[in-house]
């Protein structure tokens, strides 16, 4: 009897106590285990939703309760929130939910009985914005450092050298003390008062490594001013000292140029390269040159030279910042810009595989009775497109081969009447004419014509009526299309009051035949339309018509308003 009644009391003392570990872990599955606390704020048996809550509440009122700093008898006032201060609820609460927790069930059981009974503490996961951080001290506890001042290389304008103005070592927060202490106290997620503390905050660059670099500045300065040299377009080798005596660097832009330059573990002396690009951004117009086509002419049917070619430059200003930085070094009085070579299309030594053997079309036209500034516009604007070379394919433009059309570029002005009866100044008058005669040549050439326009009112410069090309920028402008196999070379010239445009290049064998301009609808009040009508044959065989209609306004009804540039 009596040992049965020992055996019944060893099963309950063994399982009572697996009673109370099997209800432990039920009431821990899925929760955080009892005896958990994050702040002395106990979450234990929640689940982990249910402990964010909790625990973000908590930690947003730390992260706007002000928490006082003091240094010396000064102190201010900071929400952590303002420090950079972060809390990570997600972290910190898969930080509590895991003690208590691992392989072994056993193990766990023990764990969390341990933990009920003597509790656990967990601190809150914090991360700290560095940027947040320095921000929040330059703002409000700049007066409180005196940040280290370091030496520099400053141009004396009195003495005319340079000088090194001296190095100063500063006195700034400590911010590892800084951060480190708000980690504590946002870790336990309680207010503290924080004690800073300073540091010394030593120059990075110091006299004595400035040295060498203002005496090189100033023997530079002394060598001033330093002649820029630069090769020809004739010779494209050789510098040219002739025109190396225009272009020079100053002692006034040396002292702008120079600056000191860190590299391997020293200070070299440099130059600031924005600085230089504007200078030669300035200095380019000076240099650069053109190329200049051979120019040709025409006898039975072949082209003959009367104008070498000649190749142009121009200032290559990347390449010439780094020569100049290179040569700096130097003790010389000169230095080499970099130019580039720029050939011209139709260049001396290659013109005989251009194909211009053959005169393609030609156009004239006659501009008796025009005023002096007329034929000046006109003769300027015929020497400007004389020599201009159309590649095959390409589309030409009048208006973009022109230019700008202003007094700048040597144009002259007449008066003109718009708006209904207002005299007005306007530059180039006569262009119309030089766009006119083109047309008529390339209508002669048989190319493709991709815009033309005719003039409101009838000119009588332009006759016959219907033949005419008005332009004026941007339009309407004159536009044909190189349609041929070969390039086209546009020659123009001016005999007594005739004005010539020739195209040469190579014939495919078309034809062209022009039926007009015929004009048609004419009123009595003056106005009246014309039709000109271009057959192109190729071959004996028709292969394209075009037509060309224009509309003329009644010179006497309508306004008298011109173009400009008739």
């Amino acid at each position: 009897m009596l040992s049965r009644i020992t055996k019944l009391t060893v099963l309950t003392a063994a399982f009572v106590p697996l009673c109370l570990f099997v209800a432990l872990m039920l009431c821990n599955y899925r929760s955080i285990a009892y005896g958990v606390t994050v702040s002395g704020y106990g979450i234990g048996g929640k689940n982990i939703a249910e402990a964010k809550q909790s625990l973000a509440q908590n930690a947003a009122y730390f992260e706007y309760t002000k928490t006082a700093l003091t240094l010396g008898d000064r102190s201010w006032k900071a929400a952590p929130r303002d420090l950079g201060v972060t809390f990570d609820i997600d972290a910190t609460v898969q930080k509590a939910y895991r003690v208590g927790r691992n392989k072994n069930m056993l193990g766990n059981v023990i764990a969390q009985m341990r933990i009920a009974t003597l509790g656990t503490p967990v601190s809150f996961t914090v991360t700290i914005d560095d940027r947040a951080l320095d921000r929040y001290l330059d703002e409000h506890l700049k007066d409180a450092e005196q940040k280290a001042t370091n030496a520099a290389l400053v141009f004396n304008e009195g003495t005319g050298v340079f000088e090194i103005t001296p190095a100063h070592t500063g006195s700034v927060i400590n911010k590892s003390l800084l951060k480190y202490a708000l980690f504590q106290s946002a870790a336990r997620g309680i207010p503290a008062t924080i004690a800073l503390a300073q540091e010394q905050d030593a120059p990075l660059i110091s006299e004595e490594a400035l040295e060498p670099i203002a005496h090189q500045a100033n023997q530079l300065l002394a060598r001033a001013p330093l002649a820029l040299t630069y090769a020809t377009s004739a010779d494209a080798t050789a510098p040219s000292p002739a025109r190396a005596r225009q272009h020079s660097l100053t002692k006034e832009q040396l002292k702008d140029l120079i600056t000191p330059v860190w590299g391997n573990d020293i200070f070299s002396l440099g130059i600031r390269e924005e600085v230089l690009k504007n200078i030669l951004i300035e200095l380019a117009p000076s240099i650069n040159q053109k190329p200049q086509n051979a120019v040709l002419t025409f006898t039975d049917g072949k082209a003959k030279e009367f104008a070498l070619s000649k190749n142009g430059i121009e200032l290559d200003i990347p390449a010439s910042i780094e020569a100049i930085k290179r040569q700096l070094a130097q003790e010389t009085q000169a230095m080499t810009l970099a130019v580039n070579t720029l050939y011209p299309e139709i260049r001396t030594e290659t013109i005989e595989n251009l194909g211009l053997v053959t005169l393609l079309g030609k156009g004239e036209s006659d501009f008796s009775g025009s005023p002096s500034s007329r034929i000046f516009n006109i003769k300027l604007g015929a020497e400007k497109l004389n020599g201009t070379f159309i590649k095959p394919g390409e589309e030409f433009s009048f208006m973009n081969a022109i230019g700008d059309v202003s007094a700048k570029e040597g144009y002259q002005y007449a008066l003109v009447i718009k708006n209904g009866g207002d005299l007005v100044k306007e530059y180039g008058g006569g262009l119309c004419q030089v766009s006119t005669t083109m047309f008529r040549a390339a209508i002669y050439a048989g190319l493709t014509i991709t815009e033309r326009f005719a003039h409101s009112l009838p000119v009588r410069y332009y006759n016959p009526q219907g033949f005419d090309a008005a332009v004026y920028s941007p339009h309407p402008d004159l536009r044909f299309i190189n349609d041929t196999p070969s390039n086209i070379l546009v020659q123009t010239k001016i005999k007594g009051n005739k004005l010539y445009f020739e195209f040469y290049g190579t014939s495919d064998t078309r034809e062209v035949k022009l039926i007009g301009p015929r004009e048609y609808d004419r009123d009595p009040d003056g106005s009246f339309k014309t039709i000109l009508t271009r057959e192109i044959y190729k071959d004996g065989a028709l292969i394209d018509t075009d037509v060309f209609r224009s509309s003329y306004r009644s010179p006497k009804q309508a306004p008298a308003q011109k173009n400009p540039l008739e």
